[in-house]
C-alpha cells in the first residue's frame, strides 16, 4: 500500500529503475509479456517488442471526420474526388503493413448504410467551402462510405481490426452494436472489439456469440470496474466460445509500471470468475489454467498471428 510513512521511499526506489532496461525489466521480465499490440501511426522502427497498430485511418492518420471535413474545407486536401481519396487511403493501409504493422485500430461510429452517392455528395459540399457536421444521434455518410471501404481493403490484407467501442466521452456514438452491420458485411475481416463495450457488456456477449469473425476483449474494462468486468465475463464463459475471449490490455499511454497494476486486475477478475465456476463444479483445476493461458496467451497470439 502507499501510506503517508511510505511513498517517498516507493518514489526513490521508482527512480532508480529509471535507466535503459525499464521497459524490458517491467513488461518483459516481471509482467512476461511477449509482444504489446501498440497505436503507433508510425510503424518504421525495430522493436520485437512492439508491434504497431496504426489507426486505420479516415481523416488524415486519424478516424475523425471533423478533422477530415477541416482539412477539405481549408484545401488541404488534393483530391479531386472520394475515388482518389480512398486510393490514397487504401495505398496508405498497403505501405504499413509492409512497414511491419499487425493490425489497424478503429473507433466504432453510428452506422448507416454505405451510399456512394450521398457520400460523394458531402464530400463535395466540403470541397465547396462549405462546413458539414452531423449531430449526435445522426450517422454521416461519407464517413460510413469511407469506413466501409477501408475495411474492404483490410480484409483483403488480412489485417485484424481492433476496435474501441463504448467508455467514453458520449458513448452512445462508439456503442459496439454499432459494428454489426460492418462485421456482417465483412466475414473476411476479423474484429477485436475493446473495453468490453462498456457499459453494454452483454450486447457484446451476444455479438461474439453470433458472428465468427469476432474476438471480445476485456482491455482497460477490468481497471474501469473489476465489478462488471468479472460479472460480464462469466456470462460470456455461458455463450461465447473460450478461444474468442482476451483476458488483458493494459490500455497505458505513459507510465510503463501502470502496466504491471493492469495485468495485475485483470488475473483477480479472470481468477475470480473462474473459482465460481470451480466452486459450483462446473470445471476443475486443470481445466480452469487451461482456460486462463487461452484467455491472456493463446489468444490473442492466434488473432494478431504472433510468432
Amino acid at each position: 500500500d502507499l501510506t503517508r510513512d511510505n511513498y517517498e521511499s516507493v518514489t526513490a526506489r521508482m527512480r532508480e529503475l529509471y535507466r535503459p532496461g525499464l521497459y524490458e525489466n517491467i513488461l518483459q521480465n516481471t509482467c512476461r509479456i511477449r509482444a504489446v499490440m501498440q497505436n503507433l501511426d508510425n510503424p518504421a522502427y525495430d522493436d520485437p517488442l512492439l508491434r504497431p497498430v496504426p489507426m486505420l485511418g479516415i481523416g488524415g492518420e486519424w478516424n475523425t471526420f471533423q478533422d477530415l471535413a477541416m482539412q477539405i474545407i481549408r484545401g488541404e486536401q488534393g483530391f479531386n474526388s472520394i475515388d482518389e481519396y480512398m486510393e490514397d487511403r487504401g495505398e496508405r493501409l498497403r505501405k504499413l503493413k509492409e512497414q511491419g504493422a499487425v493490425a489497424f485500430k478503429h473507433t466504432a461510429h453510428l452506422y448507416c448504410e454505405p451510399d456512394r452517392q450521398k457520400a460523394e455528395e458531402v464530400f463535395t459540399n466540403l470541397r465547396q467551402g462549405n462546413e458539414y457536421w452531423t449531430k449526435t444521434n445522426v450517422p454521416n455518410p461519407l464517413c460510413n462510405y469511407m469506413t466501409d471501404c477501408l475495411l474492404e481493403v483490410a480484409g483483403k490484407l488480412g489485417m485484424p481490426i481492433a476496435v474501441h467501442t463504448g467508455v467514453w466521452h458520449d458513448f452512445r456514438e462508439m456503442d459496439v452494436k454499432e459494428m454489426i452491420p460492418h462485421i456482417m458485411r465483412h466475414p473476411e475481416v476479423r474484429f477485436d472489439l475493446l473495453h468490453m463495450g462498456l457499459p453494454e457488456v452483454r450486447d457484446m456477449g451476444q455479438i461474439g456469440a453470433n458472428f465468427g469473425n469476432v474476438w471480445l476483449n476485456m482491455c482497460w474494462a477490468t481497471t474501469l470496474s473489476p465489478t462488471m468486468a468479472a460479472n460480464a465475463l462469466d456470462e460470456w464463459l455461458d455463450q461465447v466460445p473460450v478461444n474468442k475471449i482476451i483476458a488483458f490490455g493494459g490500455d497505458v499511454r505513459w507510465s510503463v509500471e501502470k502496466v504491471y497494476g493492469h495485468l495485475t486486475l485483470a488475473k483477480e477478475v479472470v481468477a475470480a470468475v473462474l473459482s465460481r465456476r470451480f466452486d459450483r463444479g462446473l470445471l476443475n483445476r486443470e481445466q480452469a489454467l487451461l482456460l486462463a493461458h487461452r484467455f491472456f496467451f493463446e489468444n490473442p497470439t492466434e488473432l494478431y498471428v504472433i510468432g
